[in-house]
């Protein structure tokens, strides 16, 4: 369009919005040991014609402009908040004429002194490109050997997984014509490898007979359960990964990386599970099983009312701005709480936005006092704070002034990623354990009380739990029950009293966050952009639209409700949004008949709804 001719412009403008906050962080030199690993033969003739430069100034003008570029593309690569290995080439460009040119000013016998740069060069490419360039899960992740120079690799499990189910094929005598389900994170890289399959991708199907299934970890035990025992189940890597953690690098450790390619920090991985029937025989005939798959996901009806409000805080790491802010909640001044998960910390604001208080962060850490990626906050009636302190798996307590005061972690089975806390009036700390699919339920000291949930599917169950709201009134806590795309509600005690399918979170990290307000349940809906409010009975009774309006909103995440006043996180916008819910609503959903109100309810060895009665 003749408006968008410029594209330059624009191009620059989203790569310096992707880089003004720190989605990928790292040191500012995080480059350097990338090019005295890879590119020591660029890297060390540069930097040494760089610094002649600099202390006998360039003999030209091009040597003038090389000799800016080089340092100017060094300077802002080190700012760039996304540190990625790619991004190693722009650094590179303008350091390979100036390596060429020392080099064109060396003589023969001067080269020869750099023939140990050169094999290191050569030892280099051989490492990355033959030796080392996929994980090998059979080596301990401690010592593992790693290639940093590739973000995220496909592990060699891929290649020994394919030839199994090649050799099923075979054993079936279906060839391309077998017929399986992959669903979950393996489907990259299987849908390029298996495309001439009939394979039922992405979502699990309600009834099955495939031979073959590739699955995610967190599905497969739900689904031996529907198989029974004519599948085995074998764990592997899909993808691996080395997140580097510098302050853990030491001389010693750095060369041992040059020469051995041995990290020096754990590893990690993303897992599927492969379940291949047992009986692979040409005239095996398997039955067709039903399985308990997750209810899809319901589309919204209508349009949205357009968002409107006022924007509190932007990105950034000082005080009033954010990075992936998340969990919110309203301590008993009325000051806003903010987990500001980017950043490490949480902070207090006050009604303005005006920032009242800053406790952690930047930096992540695990000492009193410190957090890191909190997700979740809420306060207690004694205006206790306490912490979901997400990837410390631990949760952590503070006094009203931000003081540290406890800290505890699940110690049968270890907190997974918690992501959200509540607090009933007596004082009661419900966490969502969402990797673990569960609810905890504490006393202000920390001490577990009861469990309850489960991964599954039926009522009471639980799959990527995230947002927790109380409503005291009822004696009611609702949890976001985000991978059955649903709201349940139970007991303060964890009795299953009722569940409502939602609108959206069509997405498995979609984090949705609740708030319960004056007989309201409010929602995110991150991926839709969509702030959603609900009765006690799951009729939806607005929905605010961030992709509509006067304030956009990215992906609205966390949610209170302070004084009639909804507050919202914008998780990409590094933003608070004050949304005005002053507008008329529109027609949502038909409401639903009801006398006196309607509760579902579900039967407890069924995801199907057994029951719709009147409330109470």
């Amino acid at each position: 369009r003749p408006e968008e001719w410029n594209a330059t412009a624009r191009a620059l403008r989203y790569w310096w919005g992707q880089h003004e906050k720190q989605r990928i962080g790292g040191p500012w030199w995080y480059y350097l040991p990338l090019e005295i690993g890879y590119e020591a033969l660029i890297f060390l003739p540069a930097a040494a014609m760089l610094v002649r430069w600099l202390f006998r100034g360039a003999g030209s003008r091009v040597q003038a402009l090389f000799f800016v570029w080089s340092g100017l593309a060094f300077a802002l690569y080190a700012w760039a908040q996304e540190k990625v290995p790619w991004l190693l080439i722009p650094v590179l460009l303008p350091q390979t004429v100036v390596a060429a040119h020392w080099l064109a000013r060396r003589s023969a016998r001067e080269l020869l002194w750099g023939s140990p740069l050169v094999a290191f060069t050569v030892w280099s490419l051989v490492c990355s490109n033959y030796l080392y360039d996929a994980p090998r899960t059979s080596e301990p992740p401690a010592t593992a050997h790693f290639e940093p120079l590739v973000y995220v690799q496909s592990t060699y499990d891929v290649p020994a997984i394919l030839a199994e189910i090649d050799a099923a094929t075979r054993a079936l005598g279906t060839g391309k014509r077998t017929e399986m389900v992959v669903v979950g994170d393996a489907t990259w890289p299987f849908s390029w490898y298996l495309r001439d399959y009939p394979v039922h991708w992405n979502s699990m199907p309600r009834q099955t007979n495939a031979p073959i299934l590739v699955v995610d970890p967190d599905d497969a035990p739900r689904l031996q359960k529907d198989l029974g025992e004519r599948y085995t189940a074998k764990r592997f890597a899909v993808r691996g990964w080395w997140q580097i953690e510098w302050d853990k690098m030491t001389p010693w450790t750095l060369l041992r990386f040059l020469v051995e390619r041995r990290v020096w920090n754990a590893t990690g991985t993303t897992d599927a599970v492969l379940l291949l029937a047992k009986d692979l025989s040409p005239q095996a005939v398997l039955p067709t099983v039903e399985l308990h798959a997750p209810p899809p996901a319901r589309e919204y009806r209508a349009a949205g009312i357009p968002s409107s409000g006022r924007r509190l805080g932007r990105p950034g790491v000082g005080p009033g701005e954010f990075a992936e802010p998340r969990g919110l909640a309203v301590d008993l001044d009325g000051a806003l709480l903010v987990a500001d998960s980017g950043n490490n910390r949480i902070q207090k604001l006050g009604p303005d936005g005006k920032v009242l208080a800053v406790w952690g962060g930047p930096a992540p850490g695990s000492d009193p006092g410190q957090f890191r990626q909190p997700c979740g906050v809420a306060v207690g009636p004694d205006g206790s704070i306490y912490v979901a302190d997400t990837w410390n798996h631990r949760i952590v307590k503070l006094d009203r002034t931000g003081q540290f005061q406890l800290e505890w972690r699940e110690e049968e089975q270890g907190f997974w990623g918690p992501r959200a806390i509540a607090v009933g009036a007596t004082g009661t700390v419900f966490v969502a354990d969402t990797g673990n699919k569960r609810i905890l339920a504490y006393d202000s000291a920390g001490n577990r009380l009861f469990v309850f949930g489960g991964e599954g599917n039926e009522a009471g169950k639980l799959i990527e739990p995230v947002g927790l709201a109380l409503d005291a009134a009822s004696g009611t806590l609702y949890v976001a029950d985000t991978g059955n795309h649903r709201i349940e509600a139970f007991d303060l005690e964890g009795r299953f009293r009722s569940a409502w399918p939602v609108f959206g979170w069509q997405e498995f990290y979609t984090e949705p966050y609740l708030a319960w307000h004056a007989g309201t349940l409010w929602a995110t809906d991150s991926f839709n952009r969509r702030v959603n409010a609900y009765d006690s009975h799951g009729t939806l009774l607005r929905s605010i639209d961030g992709g509509a309006g006067s304030l956009l909103l990215g992906r609205p995440t966390g949610i209170v409700v302070a004084e009639g006043r909804v507050y919202v996180s914008d998780l990409a916008g590094g933003f608070l949004a004050e949304l005005d819910t002053a507008v008329a609503s529109s027609s949502i959903e038909p409401p639903r008949p009801r006398r006196g109100g309607l509760r579902v309810e579900m039967s407890p060895s069924s995801p199907t709804i057994s029951a719709v009665r009147p409330a109470p």
